[in-house]
């Protein structure tokens, strides 16, 4: 019996230490990400329609590279906004449409959307709320109701570059407008 259970414990740690096939891996898992390296710092994952066109791309912070580990976790701003303009050129994005700029916050982060005509980028970044602050806030006020007047003007934003103050910005998304993803 113990030569037996000598023998089925060795099949069995030879056959663990073997190595998994690429197939194995695609099997489990699915296909690899496609990530292309666009600056020092940032990578880019996109998505195709069917048509290959890119329609949805991720831009997220480096942590590894073949040469360094880095540590940040947030996109350098300056770098980022290089990446978008190479990307998505300001004259390409087209007029930016209304609620250009807004921020929205929910589940300890928050996003803040740009829409152009032909393009929609996104900046999603942590939000860490200091409890000693939320006790000291005022209680809430309620804007007055705009004139008829006001209501009929609906200011959209002319400029075509991202006004945002940088910083924080964990992981960027782009969207085409105009262009189906494939899933």
């Amino acid at each position: 019996m113990r030569v037996a259970f000598a023998i089925f414990f060795l099949v069995l740690l030879i056959t663990s230490a073997s190595g998994q096939k690429m197939s194995d891996i695609q099997k489990e898992y699915g296909a690899p990400t496609q990530a292309y390296s666009l600056s020092e710092h940032i990578w880019m994952t996109p998505e195709f329609g069917i048509d290959g066109e890119i329609c949805r791309a991720r831009l997220y912070p480096k942590r590894i590279s073949a040469k360094t580990d880095y540590l940040a976790k947030e996109l350098p701003f300056e770098e980022l906004k290089e990446v978008l303009n190479r990307l998505i050129p300001p004259v390409q994005r087209g007029s930016a449409r209304e609620f250009f700029g807004e921020t929205e916050l929910g589940g300890g982060i928050g996003w803040t959307t740009y829409p152009y005509d032909n393009v929609s980028i996104v900046f999603i970044f942590a939000v860490r709320i200091d409890p000693q602050s939320v006790k000291q806030m005022e209680s809430p006020t309620f804007p007055v109701k705009d004139s008829p007047s006001q209501q009929d003007k609906k200011i959209v934003p002319s400029y075509r570059d991202i006004p945002f103050s940088g910083g924080g910005i964990e992981i960027a998304t782009i969207n085409w407008t105009n262009r189906k993803c494939g899933n």
